[in-house]
């Protein structure tokens, strides 16, 4: 594997999509460290002020479960240890973008989003040098990537089960959200939109429709999967 002696921060929630997009980027050559919470990451960042290394680049999802990532951005756009800012959000509206660079968001990466797309953004803006070579080890990354599909697909079987019984409806709003951003990464397109399109018909409608929205949820991640 190629080392390129680039740092990336990824401050996500939903593990399906940290560890794909971690993987990805190690794959790439990146330095990658993970935090799922604001707290996790201070601390990933108080490491790096002690061992004065400064992340390249952080790519921080706005929705977290200890706060706002936009209060993280504004902390990082602050501070000399991190060089460029991304905001990651599923609310793709002109007010959430603003919001985010705002807070000090160099770039605003609406969810879902396609990750070729993204690696080579985040390897155009740091300025991507493979400078180290290391001999390959251990599986391959193809093995890598049928593994992480693997374990998506068993995460769907886990969502499905999950819907089969009530939830509270901010959970629901939760686990639609986490769709919404994680199954375009591993081509469950349908499922990312028929997420997205369930949201917002939930906000509008409230807690009436979520039995409906269960329904439809888990019948249609059956037949996704059936079809792969």
């Amino acid at each position: 594997m190629c080392k390129t002696g680039k740092h990336i921060l990824i401050v996500e929630d939903t593990k399906t999509v940290s560890m794909l997009l971690s993987a990805t980027l190690q794959r790439e050559g990146f330095r990658v460290d993970v935090a799922d919470s604001i707290e996790a990451a201070r601390q990933l960042l108080a490491r790096k002020e002690k061992s004065q290394i400064k992340y390249d680049l952080a790519l921080v999802d706005i929705s977290l479960p200890d706060g706002n990532g936009s209060d993280l951005l504004e902390e990082l756009a602050t501070s000399t240890w991190c060089n460029i800012r991304y905001a990651v959000s599923a609310d793709s509206s002109r007010r959430a973008e603003r919001q985010a660079l705002a807070a000090g968001a160099d770039k605003f990466i609406a969810k879902p989003f396609d990750l070729k797309e993204l690696i080579r953004r985040i390897s155009e803006e740091v300025g991507l040098r493979k400078i180290v070579r290391h001999s390959e080890q251990g599986e391959s990354w193809a093995e890598e990537k049928a593994r992480l599909a693997s374990g998506y697909r068993d995460h769907l079987l886990f969502v499905v089960h999950e819907l089969k019984n009530p939830m509270q409806f901010k959970a629901l709003k939760s686990r639609l959200h986490q769709l919404r951003g994680s199954a375009m990464l591993y081509g469950f397109r349908q499922i990312s939109v028929l997420a997205s399109e369930l949201s917002e018909r939930l906000t509008e409608q409230g807690p009436s429709l979520a039995e409906d929205v269960r329904a439809v949820l888990c019948q249609e991640i059956r037949i996704a999967l059936s079809q792969k």
